[in-house]
């Protein structure tokens, strides 16, 4: 995050000569991710359901990253939960697509999003690193425009979070 003045990054930076020198996702280390936004004990609350999601997710795949947006990202005071996409690889290959389905089936409660919502209050997807390249860059797309806008059509920041900085 390395913010040098007070508040949150926009979307876009742009240098003296009004050319683009950055743009969201931001690399944010965890502890600095949530000392900046786990400010109030409902904040503190999800980012540490958010920590028991991870730890549960390492036993079964390889995080990579997490790109987290939305509200929680913002200096809103009650979010309801964490806007977040897992970016992992898997730890094993599948001999064939029935058993890549039955490991999906298996571990729903950790990558089904209507399960990752209701156990851990964390809104968004995962997104194995894996699939075709397409799919990969749609997906990634989709969901920086997702994070990236504001109702009122302005643009915000999000942050892209290491696993390694949570370990």
């Amino acid at each position: 995050m390395n913010e040098p003045q007070a508040g949150l990054p926009p979307a876009i930076i742009f240098g003296a000569d009004q050319r683009v020198i950055g743009t969201s996702p931001y690399p944010c280390p965890w502890f600095e991710f949530k000392q900046r936004f786990a400010f109030n004990p409902q904040r503190l609350a999800l980012a540490e359901k958010f920590e028991t999601w991870v730890g549960n997710l390492l036993a079964i795949v390889a995080p990579e990253f997490f790109w987290i947006g939305g509200s929680y990202a913002s200096d809103k005071p009650d979010p309801k939960d964490i806007d977040a996409v897992l970016f992992y690889r898997y730890r094993q290959p599948f001999a064939d697509p029935q058993s890549h389905a039955g490991f999906l089936n298996a571990n729903n409660g950790l990558l089904s999003p209507a399960a990752v919502k209701r156990n851990f209050s964390v809104d968004g997807a995962c997104v194995a690193l894996s699939m075709p390249v397409e799919r990969l860059i749609a997906i990634s797309a989709e969901w920086t425009m997702i994070f990236s806008g504001n109702p009122d059509g302005s643009r915000r920041a999000f942050y892209c979070i290491p696993i390694a900085s949570m370990l």
